[in-house]
Formats: C-alpha cells, structure tokens, sequence
C-alpha cells in the first residue's frame, strides 16, 4: 500500500523499500512480508508464539559455532 506516512516504517536501501516493525501483545515474533504494486498485494505471514520451535536451531547452531574458525552469517550453511 503506497503511502507518504513517515510514521509507517523506515525507507531503506536504493529503491526505497518501506520497513515497519510492530511489538504485539501474545506474540513472541511475527513477521510478514508485503509485496505489492498498483491495485495488489502478495502477503507472506509467520507467526511464533512460544520460542520452543526456535529450541532445534539454537542447538544446532551452539554445537557448530565452536568448531567455526571464521565468521559465517546465516544457519543454512548448517542444514
């Protein structure tokens, strides 16, 4: 949705891509993606409630990080 608000999220990068962060009561995150152009939008939505579904990647990146001997950003690289 196109709009001049500066209240709804910061501008960011080249093109301009409009970042907005909400904190929701009962969520621990929730993320949704937006793409839209004229008269249209595509939505992605994730939400989390409790953070035991994040408990399998935060082990698996604590057994990995002490074998690392450089920086690596991002667990597909552990996958």
């Amino acid at each position: 949705l196109a709009t001049d608000n500066p209240a709804r999220g910061q501008r960011l990068g080249e093109d301009g891509v409009r970042v907005h962060s909400l904190v929701l009561p009962g969520l621990v995150s929730s993320t949704t993606v937006h793409f839209s152009g004229p008269g249209e939008m595509y939505s992605i939505k994730h939400d989390i409630t409790n953070v035991e579904c994040l408990m399998p990647g935060l082990i698996l990146a604590i057994r990995q990080v002490v074998r690392l001997k450089n920086l690596v950003y991002g667990l597909e690289k552990f996958l």
